[in-house]
């Protein structure tokens, strides 16, 4: 297929319009060489955004290349498989040591390469060299312009911030994002308040240059739907909007094909994540009164299923979060001598603010609940510690009474049971006609008949 470019008279009527999405148009039609940066979340949408605008670039005569700090696509390995995903960056220009002392000078500089590696030799004409007069600035970047997509902090970008400071330094930045809040990190923002999946910020973003929305192809369109379908949890998350619907069914209406999304979401399992499922369904608890579910997979859970690291991401909000009667769940994983827990809330994003816990644990923030890791205590400790503390936060917040102690109920025994005692209705005869009759049926005896 041809690639297309943008334009120039296209280019020239853009610059005369002042919106966001125009002005946003307006820098990458400027552009040649684009880095794509995103960070890895569970959803994929920033994953499924990223591998849709880059490969809609690309269409159009762009030079991409698409980063994150973290290269692992936990379960959406589909929308990327065709990506050329980096965690480092190559194009950065040449690499740069720089000497400078005020009281040494240079005389002489050789290089001698081993198998290892490349050994340098400066040879200075009096003095000596300290450590610190040795720096390695990087000499500058090839990038005329970096996309970020859902990044909100410079934390976000990792090691990608950190190691190319001087790709940050010089290059143009614009920023999607969709939601509550903009990047903070500095450049041009397009920011969407009223969508919940930035996926729909490409969208638009796309919609609003026509080379881009014709370059947009089936595949694009569906890693978007499928990043609008994750962001939004099939469209069962509060914060759901009613521009989420529409997009979606726009895409659908293009070529998206949701079937494939379905599939791969919600159907298509590797065997160790169904294994992990039936692990912890074994071991899941409710208590009603307090409204909070917990259940666990030991390190004999993890080896029987044979598990991998990507197939333990997602089980809490795949699983766990919309058990009925239930507004908080609780999985603990047994990791060797430690325990990571995940805790989340059925509706309620940042409910567990106010949840205190030992001050020895490292909680870290995700969507929808707390992720804790605790090291070096047993699976059994943790647990009892943990639902105490649950039990004393539920109180608090339902004004149950002091004495009532934390219940217990096994989710599948409990339902086993129910199906065990349940009396099956019996299927109704179906009536004959002479059964219908409104007055008894007498048969006439011999003495009636002669009477």
């Amino acid at each position: 297929m041809a690639k297309k470019a943008f334009p120039k008279k296209q280019l020239l009527s853009v610059t005369k319009r002042e919106n966001d999405y125009t002005l946003a148009i307006e820098k990458i039609a400027h552009a040649n060489d684009i880095l794509i940066v995103f960070p890895m979340s569970y959803t994929g949408d920033a994953l499924a955004a990223s591998v849709a605008l880059s490969e809609c670039l690309k269409q159009v005569g762009k030079n991409i290349t698409i980063a994150t700090p973290k290269a692992e696509v936990y379960g959406h390995q589909w929308i990327s498989e065709n990506a050329a995903i980096q965690e480092s960056l190559t194009n950065v220009g040449e690499f740069l040591i720089r000497i400078q002392s005020n009281n040494v000078i240079i005389e002489r500089v050789e290089y001698a390469a081993n198998d290892d590696g490349v050994d340098i030799i400066l040879s200075p004409k009096g003095g000596v060299l300290q450590p610190e007069d040795v720096s390695f600035p990087l000499d500058g970047s090839n990038f005329d312009l970096i996309i970020t997509v859902s990044i909100l902090d410079k934390k976000d970008l990792g090691q990608l911030w950190t190691d190319y400071p001087s790709v940050w330094a010089n290059a143009q930045m614009l920023h999607l994002t969709a939601g509550d809040a903009p990047s903070k990190v500095r450049g041009k923002k397009l920011h969407d308040a009223n969508a919940c999946s930035v996926s729909e910020v490409v969208w638009s973003l796309i919609l609003n240059e026509k080379t881009l929305k014709e370059a947009c192809t089936t595949e694009m369109q569906t890693a978007l739907l499928a990043g609008i379908i994750g962001a939004t949890g099939s469209f069962l998350e509060g914060y759901t909007t009613p521009n989420a619907f529409l997009t979606a069914a726009k895409l659908m209406q293009e070529d998206a094909d949701h079937t494939h999304v379905i599939n791969k979401i919600y159907k298509e399992k590797p065997l160790q994540v169904l294994q992990l499922w039936g692990a912890i369904l074994r071991s899941l608890q409710l208590d009603r009164i307090h409204k909070f579910t917990w259940g666990r997979l030991t390190t004999s859970d993890l080896i029987d299923a044979n598990a991998q690291k990507a197939n333990l991401k997602g089980l809490s909000d795949n699983l766990l979060r919309h058990v009925e009667d239930s507004e908080l769940s609780v999985l603990l994983i047994e990791e060797g001598a430690n325990v990571r827990v995940e805790l989340r809330s059925s509706n309620q994003a940042d409910l567990f603010e106010g949840l205190k816990y030992d001050s020895g644990y490292t909680a870290t923030p995700v969507p929808h609940g707390v992720d804790l890791f605790i090291p070096k205590q047993t699976l059994a400790t943790v647990e009892m510690e943990l639902l105490q503390d649950l039990v004393a936060f539920q109180k608090a917040r339902h004004d149950i009474p002091s004495d009532i102690p934390i219940t217990r109920a096994n989710i599948i025994t409990e339902a086993q049971n129910t199906a065990q005692t349940k009396v099956p209705e019996k299927t109704a005869r179906p009536k004959k006609d002479w059964e219908k009759a409104n007055v008894p049926f007498i048969v006439p005896t011999k003495d009636a008949g002669n009477s």
